[in-house]
C-alpha cells in the first residue's frame, strides 16, 4: 500500500535509528513507542506503545521539550 505508514516510515522520526540502535528499531521494524531527548545529556522519554500517532513523534516531542528535540525515534 502507498499510503501504509509501516511501508513509509517518516524519515525525521528514523535519523537515530542507526546511532541509537538500542533504543531506536524504527517504526518499519514494528516499534510503536515514541521516544526522544530534549538535549544529548538528557535521559530518553518514550510514550507507551500506540499513545502516539505514525508521523506525530516528532510534533510531540518538540512541544515537550519546547524546543526542537535533539533526537526523536520509534522503538518497543
Amino acid at each position: 500500500m502507498e499510503n501504509d505508514p509501516a511501508a513509509t516510515p517518516a524519515p525525521e522520526e528514523m535519523e537515530l535509528s542507526t546511532v541509537e540502535n538500542a533504543l531506536c528499531e524504527g517504526w518499519d521494524r514494528g516499534a510503536r513507542s515514541c521516544c526522544f531527548k530534549c538535549t544529548s545529556s538528557s535521559e530518553w522519554t518514550c510514550y507507551a506503545p500506540g499513545a502516539i500517532g505514525w508521523g506525530q513523534c516528532t510534533d510531540q516531542a518538540n512541544a515537550v521539550c519546547g524546543r526542537t528535540a535533539y533526537g526523536v525515534c520509534w522503538s518497543f
